[in-house]
């Protein structure tokens, strides 16, 4: 069953609604060229097209339909309907790793590699958006076979998952702290960590490689969670909520420069003895075929 489009007309508004009749992770994708062509009395009184929706509230003004009037149509995932054949790829709106550009085409430093791999080994697929949790959660039980990229690989995530090879490598990993947060220069990072009353932002559910975790074990920084994506955690602070948050050097900077007044209380810092990053790989239900992966393994190796 796919996820619906629920338009209300009133007081000169069209308000939209995206909703989803249960849980079907792998139908939660963006909803691209809706058309609405409703005839009212024999006569079009209205035609929305090329209308870029997300998973949440849309309002649509200058409308001239009727009072009370409803709308209902389907809501695709990514690109067009996934037929039964297609295996679904989930991806997190997390630039500069993976985004939809102005085409609908998902790309980024590990989305334009994975898809490159999907297509050399002739795998018929379909990008679907789905909460970096949800699709841990989708992806660790027994489900349908779907795959998610950017995934690091654990001990864990092994038993109730399949892993292709690499697809991208990280850089070192850097903190993103608040301007009135400055480690001394050179400082390592349990160092850093070990900070008095430092306050260190974190993601439920993430992880960040055994020589980080070991860090913030030995340093016991003050952990902030949260279930934030990444730029509202940039956000908090910059805002002050907390101190420093440990993320990639890439994202970093993309978070930097892309928000305004407040990526100007932030700096990077990277600790002196900061390896390189992690691999990121692409994760794979456990139904997904052996030759599924082996097919992919072999496109990686190609390129």
């Amino acid at each position: 069953m796919l996820p619906g489009l629920l338009f209300l007309y009133m007081n000169d508004v069209i308000t939209g609604f995206v909703f989803w009749p249960g849980f079907l992770p792998r139908r939660t994708g963006i909803c691209l060229d809706i058309k609405v062509t409703a005839f009212l009395m024999g006569s079009l009184s209205s035609s929305l097209s090329g209308s870029t929706l997300r998973p949440a509230l849309h309002t649509l003004k200058g409308a001239s339909l009727l009072k009370g009037l409803f709308f209902l149509c389907a809501c695709l995932p990514v690109g067009t309907a996934l037929a039964e054949d297609e295996l679904a790829v989930y991806f997190e709106d997390r630039a500069p790793f993976s985004s939809m550009d102005s085409e609908g085409r998902v790309v980024g430093l590990v989305a334009t590699p994975a898809e490159n791999a999907f297509r050399l080994a002739g795998i018929a697929h379909e990008w679907v958006m789905v909460p970096y949790k949800r699709q841990l959660m989708q992806l660790q039980k027994i489900s349908e076979p779907a795959c998610g990229i950017g995934f690091f690989k654990t001990p864990e995530r092994e038993r109730t998952a399949k892993f292709t090879s690499a697809v991208y490598r990280d850089g070192p990993t850097v903190v993103l702290a608040n301007q009135g947060f400055r480690p001394r220069e050179k400082s390592k990072l349990v160092e850093v960590m070990a900070t008095k009353d430092v306050r260190m932002l974190r993601k439920d559910a993430s992880t960040y490689g055994p020589f980080i975790d070991d860090a913030v074990a030995k340093g016991k920084p003050e952990i902030v969670s949260t279930t934030a994506e990444l730029r509202n955690m940039a956000l908090m602070i910059a805002a002050g909520r907390a101190d420093f948050m440990m993320i990639t050097r890439e994202e970093a900077q993309q978070l930097i420069e892309s928000t305004g007044e407040a990526g100007r209380q932030l700096h990077i810092f990277l600790a002196a003895d900061m390896p390189l990053g992690q691999a990121r790989y692409i994760m794979c239900s456990s139904t997904v075929p052996d030759a599924v992966i082996e097919k992919l393994n072999k496109a990686i190796e190609r390129r």
